[in-house]
């Protein structure tokens, strides 16, 4: 009796993997993430701004991300730190498996987690560097990969809106 109900359990878990395989659960690939020097991560990450007043630059990165669609986690003036996240949820986006001893389970969201660093450089310079990296989120609430991400047109594109928003401090608009 009780080898039956452990043969009927495997059929089941089998039948389980081949239907996730088939059905609407896709494949979701975490992003590729570059091979980089540190110095060229630092390029990438990085914007020096003609602004004296470190907290009117802190201010524009906290409204670029906003505008950006993410979430203020933390900030520190002191520091001159500022984290933020946002998270994207992935319907059916089973990972395929490659070790026979986990059980199933499917990445459900992309969080995407800025961290920012704000330093006043001189007397009238202020350095901002943004670091954003994507974590793969399991429906067990574990994350199952963390990809920094790499893409130029991704940090072109924020400090394209901390410029917009320095001006708007400085215009008083």
């Amino acid at each position: 009796m009780i080898l039956n109900i452990t043969q009927a359990a495997s059929k089941y878990f089998v039948v389980g993997l081949v239907l996730c395989a088939i059905s609407a659960c896709s494949s979701y690939t975490p992003p590729i993430e570059r091979t980089m020097t540190q110095l060229e991560w630092r390029q990438l990450q990085t914007k020096t701004y003609s602004v004296a007043d470190e907290l009117v630059v802190m201010k524009a990165v906290l409204a670029a991300f906003q505008d950006s669609g993410y979430n203020i986690s933390s900030t520190s003036i002191v520091l001159g730190l500022i984290t933020a996240q946002k998270k994207e949820q992935i319907d059916g986006g089973c990972v395929s498996i490659s070790n026979p001893s986990r059980m199933p389970y499917c990445v459900i969201a992309i969080d995407e987690v800025a961290t920012t660093t704000i330093t006043k450089i001189g007397k009238n310079e202020t350095r901002v560097r943004i670091s954003i990296q994507k974590n793969g989120l399991t429906d067990s609430n574990g994350i199952e990969w963390t990809r920094k991400i790499s893409d130029a047109l991704v940090y072109k594109d924020l400090f394209s809106k901390v410029d917009k928003a320095i001006f708007l401090q400085q215009e008083n608009l």
